[in-house]
């Protein structure tokens, strides 16, 4: 038997260069070689295999950036390349000749020792400087628009080139012998491999293309294609998408595995593609575009339990009809370039990679998705398939003043401002870019997608994670709602496995009235579309929920809402019983929010000058009232809440100092004793800036009140309210009224 080779011998010339060292190539024996440079533009990189034909090649691992005088192809001599594939009847070869077209004989030998020979054959690295078609049968593989001389760069394309050998199909071939060349010219093979003798390509569309070599490509019939060049990634490689404040990422889609000028994506036709799904999957994303207008299709989701759901699958058109209309079907961006290939070079478009997605059942495993056999409107072409788990962000609800084309928090494009949102107050954050603040009492964290990928729930009962805090008592949300208020049920997890619910609800963004007990926190007078802005004044509100006292939280699921949409940008946990910041410092006043949506507060500094020091002890009319501390939860929104008191002996009053928004509001204070009985007072006071809309006593008179923006000179109060207690009895609780416009910042007694 014929001695085979086991393993492959070793480049023998350098015929790559960077652009760092161009003199270290050599591939035409006159110092010219190809650019790693343009190279890596094409997807051709160093160790990254890559499929053409059906064969599974592997470029050499040669980083000539770092190893410039590394061999990195085979100058033919009679090299023996061993092949492990088995049932091998196709051989190809990916490289070019030097010196002009040349061919040779190559000698394949087979497992029982037989031989067979074969004339192979590769084209010139410039065809001529562009003289000449490609030779023996080659295909272009790669183009590239210069090559390294010893001077530097020079504007002639060089070319890879793809050649086979048919082999006998009822033998195992076991090496390829290379051809030993006497002439001037030389034959190069960078890469080998083979496959069996049919090959059915899984993609029907070139939808990508080398700029030096765009007649290769044709995406959307007429010639036109992505430019390799304008990729951000190569062939292969895994794209990860959409990830949270902790750098996670939800989706990871694999790019498809060829080169530029082959088949790369499917054109709908009812194809059938399996999936390989992560544990609990229950999202389902897509990577495409459309060609030919926006186009729409029924495709078909299949689980491994037999079931099946149908649902629509859309996407916009590649150049967004030359960048005339917004994005279709609700889909999210995933890339953009700034121009794109046609057959006669390159065209100043901006074209985009669209990101599509659906809910699938995370109880169920995805096992394929057939496509649309048919579609309205274009074509539809898909690049990539993944699945992701629930619980990251899946909306884009801000988006950039200069760039809010991807914004879409309403449905039909329309998105809060990011320059509006910070100008109110509001911080942005990204993974290991951080940005916390704090509103009253609890500090969130807020994602900025930069207007391109999410930033906010939409509540479909998915579950989430909050940071804890110690002894935290509320649970707090950043929201809003679209096509009008929206509430529901949310449940809360905790870590000794008991659950509750609550109601959480939020208020339409451009609501001329605040439902529930939203406070506002950003109010801002426009908003943006996706080719401008527009003059609607939008609100970014904060609610709470009250969580059980002693117990950890792990986990939140967000309701199924009825009403509108509800979005979550940011949940926090805080500590302590009070619900409102109603006093600022002057130097940070875009914390408070006494008077909400105004986000107006009292100034710790004019207070302190009427005698209320914060977290000190006012004394009035006989009382001593404890002062909370400014610049965080310092009065209580009364909603019902229930204090355990223990009065001094002897007893006989109970006061409160506090005030009132939007005019002078009371209702039902509850004292129970601890007999069992208890008794209703009306407990009341005049507006905060109005001292005539009742009669309680003025405690303490300020000049000047802080908003967001600076000071505002206006007189404003706080009132004092006070009972006589029932002498035949020791009071045991206190239940606050009702009222989101009473405040309540103190109470004593005497």
């Amino acid at each position: 038997m014929n001695t085979t080779a086991s393993s492959a011998p070793a480049f023998n010339n350098v015929g790559i260069s960077s652009k760092s060292n161009v003199t270290a190539g050599n591939f035409d024996g006159a110092n010219g070689s190809y650019s790693y440079d343009a190279l890596i533009t094409t997807n051709i990189e160093p160790g990254i295999p890559f499929i053409y034909d059906g064969i599974q090649f592997s470029w050499p691992n040669v980083n000539n950036q770092s190893s410039p005088t590394l061999a990195d192809n085979w100058q033919a001599s009679g090299q023996v390349l061993p092949l492990s594939q088995t049932n091998t009847q196709v051989i190809g070869f990916i490289g070019a000749a030097s010196g002009g077209a040349v061919s040779g004989t190559v000698i394949v030998t087979y497992s029982d020792g037989t031989t067979q020979s074969f004339s192979l054959g590769m084209s010139d690295w410039t065809l001529g400087g562009g003289a000449n078609s490609p030779s023996y049968g080659n295909v272009i593989v790669s183009a590239q628009p210069y090559r390294n001389l010893r001077s530097g760069p020079q504007n002639v394309k060089t070319y890879l080139f793809y050649a086979t050998i048919k082999t006998d199909a009822t033998k195992q071939a076991v090496s390829v012998k290379l051809p030993t060349l006497t002439t001037s010219a030389k034959m190069h093979i960078f890469a080998y491999g083979a496959r069996a003798a049919t090959y059915t390509n899984p993609y029907n569309n070139t939808g990508m293309s080398d700029d030096a070599y765009p007649t290769a490509g044709n995406f959307d019939g007429g010639g036109a294609s992505y430019s390799s060049s304008a990729m951000g990634w190569g062939t292969g490689y895994t794209i990860s998408y959409n990830n949270d404040l902790a750098g996670n990422y939800n989706m990871k889609f694999q790019w498809p595995d060829v080169l530029p000028g082959s088949p790369d994506n499917y054109v709908a036709n009812g194809q059938t593609i399996s999936i390989t799904p992560v544990a609990n999957a229950a999202k389902l994303g897509f990577i495409g575009a459309a060609t030919g207008g926006p186009s729409v299709g029924t495709a078909t989701i299949v689980y491994t339990d037999g079931y099946s759901m149908p649902f629509q699958l859309g996407f916009s058109d590649w150049t967004l009809n030359a960048h005339s209309q917004p994005p279709s079907f609700g889909n999210r961006y995933f890339y953009a370039m700034s121009s794109r290939n046609t057959r006669t070079g390159q065209q100043q478009v901006s074209t985009y990679l669209f990101y599509a997605e659906m809910n699938i059942d995370p109880t169920r495993t995805v096992q394929s998705i057939i496509l649309p056999s048919s579609t309205s409107g274009g074509h539809i072409h898909v690049y990539s398939i993944a699945t992701g788990t629930s619980g990251f962000f899946d909306n884009v609800g801000v988006s950039d003043d200069n760039g809010p084309l991807f914004g879409n928090f309403d449905g039909s494009g329309k998105s809060y401002s990011g320059q509006a949102l910070q100008n109110a107050g509001i911080l942005f954050s990204s993974p290991n870019n951080l940005h916390p603040f704090t509103i009253n009492g609890a500090t969130f964290t807020v994602m900025y997608g930069s207007g391109l990928f999410p930033d906010n729930w939409v509540a479909n009962g998915q579950t989430i994670t909050v940071n804890s805090v110690s002894n935290a008592t509320s649970l707090a949300f950043l929201g809003s709602a679209t096509g009008g208020a929206s509430s529901g049920l949310i449940t809360l997890n905790y870590s000794d496995g008991t659950t509750s619910t609550a109601t959480l609800a939020f208020s339409d963004w451009c609501a001329n009235a605040v439902k529930f007990t939203n406070y506002v926190i950003a109010t801002m007078p426009y908003r943006n579309t996706p080719y401008g802005t527009q003059a609607t004044k939008n609100y970014l509100y904060y609610n709470e929920i009250p969580l059980a006292a002693g117990k950890t939280l792990t986990s939140v699921q967000l309701p199924q809402t009825t009403g509108g949409t509800m979005h979550i940008f940011a949940a926090a946990e805080r500590a302590g019983t009070y619900n409102n910041v109603g006093i600022t410092n002057d130097t940070a006043t875009s914390v408070g929010n006494f008077d909400s949506p105004n986000g107006s507060s009292y100034s710790a500094q004019a207070m302190q000058s009427a005698g209320l020091t914060p977290g000190g002890t006012f004394k009035y009319n006989g009382y001593s009232f404890p002062w909370p501390a400014a610049g965080t939860m310092d009065n209580y929104v009364t909603t019902n809440q229930v204090f355990n008191v223990t009065p001094p002996a002897g007893a006989k009053s109970l006061a409160f100092l506090g005030s009132s928004v939007n005019g002078v509001t009371g209702g039902a204070l509850t004292l129970t004793y601890t007999d069992g009985h208890s008794e209703t007072v009306s407990l009341s006071f005049p507006d905060w800036c109005n001292s005539k809309s009742g009669l309680e006593p003025v405690a303490a008179t300020m000049s000047y009140r802080n908003t967001h923006t600076g000071h505002q000179t206006i007189n404003n109060y706080i009132y004092m309210n006070e009972f006589y207690l029932n002498p035949n009895s020791t009071l045991q609780s206190i239940t606050l009224p009702m009222n989101g416009y009473l405040h309540v910042f103190s109470y004593a007694f005497k």
